[in-house]
């Protein structure tokens, strides 16, 4: 009888993590595009409150499109040190170029790259930005392998784990007592300059996702 062949699993080296997450805000100055976005979502409605209710359901949404959106933080964690670049010091423009660069730095340097969604919303979010505003950072890493749905060498996305939001998860996990993501507070503290108050949420989010990436390590994902 031929033996079974004897398989055994290569454990890939243990390379740094670095959890990321972007903060947005809806961006007004093109208005024309938001006309013509309104228009569409109302288009074949006549009655004035279903109107209302479409179009205020859009412009709620702005900051969450890249073409009605903009970048105001960008943070980085890396399980002990956390860098943030933002608008109290920088312009987007400053903030996409940084962040891009440092992502590639950091996969230089052996990083690989952490986040809830970030192959989804995050990295495109900041490609496309970087194209709006012809931003052109030296970026040290091929990008299809940064958002490449099944290959998780180079970026960990833990949305290709589990559905729903990140503190669902973090909840059932007992790593938060809340289910109320402070996500949605992002516009009013960033109107009120609250800028202080972003990246502590942008921390706490940061510091969820590397938490729940530790309960998989075991899986050498």
């Amino acid at each position: 009888m031929t033996q079974p062949i004897s398989l055994e699993l290569e454990k890939m080296p243990d390379r740094k993590i670095l959890a990321f997450d972007i903060e947005t805000y809806k961006w007004k100055e093109n208005s024309l595009v938001v006309e013509r976005e309104v228009e569409e979502k109302i288009s074949g409605y006549v009655k004035p409150d279903i109107i209302e209710k479409y179009r205020q359901s859009y412009m709620d949404r702005l900051a969450l499109s890249p073409l009605t959106g903009q970048i105001i933080m960008c943070g980085f964690w890396d399980g002990e040190n956390y860098v943030a670049f933002t608008t109290e010091d920088n312009s987007e423009e400053e903030i996409v170029l940084k962040s891009l660069e440092y992502i590639g730095n950091a996969h230089f340097e052996g990083y690989r790259l952490l986040s809830k969604g970030g192959k989804r919303f995050d990295l495109p979010y900041l490609l496309l930005r970087g194209m709006i505003l012809n931003v052109k950072p030296k970026f040290n890493v091929q990008w299809d392998r940064l958002v490449h749905k099944y290959k998780h060498w180079d970026h960990i996305d833990l949305e290709s784990f589990f559905e729903g939001g990140l503190y669902k998860m973090a909840y059932i996990c007992d790593l938060t007592s809340t289910l109320d993501n402070p996500g949605n507070e992002i516009a009013a503290m960033y109107e009120a300059g609250q800028i202080e108050l972003i990246k502590e949420k942008n921390l706490e989010d940061l510091k969820l996702t590397y938490q729940l990436y530790e309960r998989l390590r075991w899986a050498n994902l």
